[in-house]
């Protein structure tokens, strides 16, 4: 759609400079037909510059994020974290700002790949879960998209093939998720999951049984620099949550993360990230 714009845009545009024919009621249709044209190209650029850093919320060209979370504690006012990691997991990221690869990591020892697929505009069609000690496959992921290049669709299959789940989208004019759908193998409606945003720093989800009876209801917080800082569940405040960042690179992008829980204030996890750049 951006290049037929562009051909369109230029031919109109020579048409008018080059011909002195037009009345004054031709000129000023020419003029509003460029100018529906001009945002038609914009909005979608807008669009298509959207990808997995985007939605990941990292800055810069990203490379590869290597991420590792430890259990912590605090004594005398000092966090210490145990020195053996309880996860680990490292992405990559092609050039062009999509994940091409997830490697998870259990004990130090690398247990599954994550392969992400694309079309030739760009969509991640296909997700292969690999799993690293006999490079047998676990599961596939396959997902549909809109013409915005927006998923609307992710059918889940087990090794053998068969349907696991399915999960439908709904996206809001800013391309912001607003409503997803679980069903089960036989196409039957598990739950359904509503987002509102309020500015964007904050998300308010609602989830909702197959009979449209609320179940639960989560908020999500950020600050100026788009990073998670409250979970908040006011139908079960016990597992609400906070987030502190400690230090950043030369790209703003968060180094270390400690999550607390918010009902005793005590640290709980620490995060650390080891970010690589193009």
């Amino acid at each position: 759609m951006k290049y037929e714009s562009i051909i369109i845009f230029i031919y109109l545009l020579f048409k008018w400079l080059t011909n002195k024919q037009y009345s004054k009621n031709n000129t000023m249709r020419y003029i509003s037909i460029l100018f529906i044209l001009l945002f038609s190209m914009c909005t979608s650029n807008t669009k298509q510059n959207k990808n997995d850093l985007t939605y990941k919320k990292l800055k810069g060209k990203v490379r590869t994020v290597k991420t590792t979370e430890y259990r912590v504690t605090e004594k005398f006012g000092e966090i210490i974290k145990d020195e053996n990691a309880s996860m680990q997991y490292i992405e990559i990221f092609t050039v062009n700002g999509n994940i091409e690869q997830k490697q998870w990591f259990g004990n130090g020892r690398l247990e599954r790949v994550y392969n992400y697929i694309y079309d030739d505009i760009g969509n991640n069609i296909v997700i292969e879960t690999i799993n690293e000690s006999d490079s047998s496959l676990m599961s596939k992921t396959i997902n549909k998209f809109n013409d915005d290049k927006y998923k609307i669709e992710e059918n889940n299959y087990n090794a053998e093939g068969v349907l696991t789940y399915k999960s439908l989208y709904l996206y809001d004019d800013e391309g912001n998720i607003i409503e997803e759908n679980y069903f089960d193998i036989n196409g039957l409606l598990i739950e359904k999951t509503t987002y509102s945003y309020e500015n964007l720093n904050r998300i308010r989800e609602e989830r909702y049984n197959s009979n449209g009876e609320f179940i639960s209801k989560t908020e999500y917080r950020y600050n100026d620099k788009n990073e998670l800082i409250e979970i908040i569940k006011p139908n079960n405040p016990i597992f609400d949550l906070n987030f502190t960042y400690e230090l950043h690179d030369e790209h703003n992008n968060w180094l270390k993360k400690i999550r607390y829980d918010a009902h005793s204030n005590h640290p709980a996890y620490l995060s650390e990230r080891e970010i690589t750049y193009y």
